[in-house]
Order: structure tokens, then sequence, then C-alpha cells
């Protein structure tokens, strides 16, 4: 017999810019743009429909994205600079809008069955942790 998961409904503030989906926790994760220049990040449980993590918003307003999700936890990658794509810096929030760690001269390297893989920018050859 086939199980129908809920129906999504959920009003944002902007265009949904990026999304990634979580295998291991079945949430998706939404990088969410606003012509005022924010970036906010929510989260959805995709068995239940519940909200996790609400437009979130980092001090870093604008310049800010989804780099990966990892166990219902979302990475985020900072910018260099307002002209440049290159990431520079790493920040893990949880799903209670908590923020577990932040580096900001970390990479984000791959994401592993361990979990995600880093490096530190500023050091050469590249050291993995």
């Amino acid at each position: 017999m086939t199980m129908l998961l809920p129906t999504i409904s959920k009003q944002l503030n902007g265009i949904i810019w990026r999304l990634e989906i979580d295998s291991f926790s079945d949430t998706i994760f939404l990088e969410v743009r606003s012509s005022d220049r924010q970036v906010s990040f929510t989260s959805i449980g995709l068995q239940a429909g519940v909200t996790k993590l609400d437009q979130y918003i980092m001090p870093e307003r604008w310049l800010a994205g989804i780099e990966a999700v990892y166990n219902d936890i979302l990475l985020i990658h900072n910018y260099q600079s307002e002209n440049s794509p290159a990431h520079k810096g790493l920040t893990a929030v949880g799903s209670n809008e908590q923020v577990m760690w932040s580096n900001y001269s970390y990479g984000f390297d791959h994401l592993s069955v361990n979990g995600p893989v880093v490096f530190n920018m500023q050091l050469q050859p590249k050291n993995y942790l």
C-alpha cells in the first residue's frame, strides 16, 4: 500500500534561490533571497511537514549561502566579496537556530559519509579536517 506524505505549504519572503535535501533527517533546506538584499534559510521536515528552521538570518544578511546539509545541520558559506563568487568561511547551524560552530578560515571541500570535509584556506597544501 502506498503511503501519502503531507502536503507542504509555506509562505516565504522572497525567491527560493537554492534547495538541498538531507536524506539522513528527511529535511529540505531552502535558501531564500529577497529584493531588499537579504538571504534567509528555512528547513521543513518532509515526513510531517513541520518547519524546523524558520527564515533564519545570518549576521551577514546578503553574502551568504547554503554550502551543504548533513544530519539536520545546515552548513552556510560566506562570499569573499560582493564581486566574487569565491566562498570563504563556514558556519554550522542546527535546526533550533543555534550556531554550532563557525570558522571564517575554513573552506568546504566535499561531503563524505562521515560528514563534511573542510580545510584551512590559509594553509597550503590543503590539510583536510
